[in-house]
């Protein structure tokens, strides 16, 4: 999730995050994504992120549960979520 006040700046992460998951709400992405991908995508943030930026990356295990009610988007299915 993730709260950029420039919408060139804001735009470029959406895309950057499209490419690694889904777009589930206006600023929340879900990913599932595998340790190389993970890792690929933590880099690309970081060198994105700026003061005032916002972004939050949870990490969560096979323990967790997902509950959704309405439509569904094709997800890959591989190791890790990241919300």
């Amino acid at each position: 999730m993730y709260d950029i006040i420039d919408n060139k700046r804001r735009a470029f992460l959406k895309k950057l995050l499209n490419s690694f998951g889904n777009r589930i709400q206006r600023s929340a992405f879900e990913c599932l994504l595998t340790r190389e991908k993970y890792e690929i995508l933590l880099k690309k943030v970081e060198k994105f992120a700026e003061e005032g930026d916002l972004i939050r990356i949870y990490i969560l295990n096979q323990n967790a549960k997902k509950v959704v009610y309405g439509e569904l988007t094709k997800i890959e299915n591989e190791d890790y979520y990241f919300i």
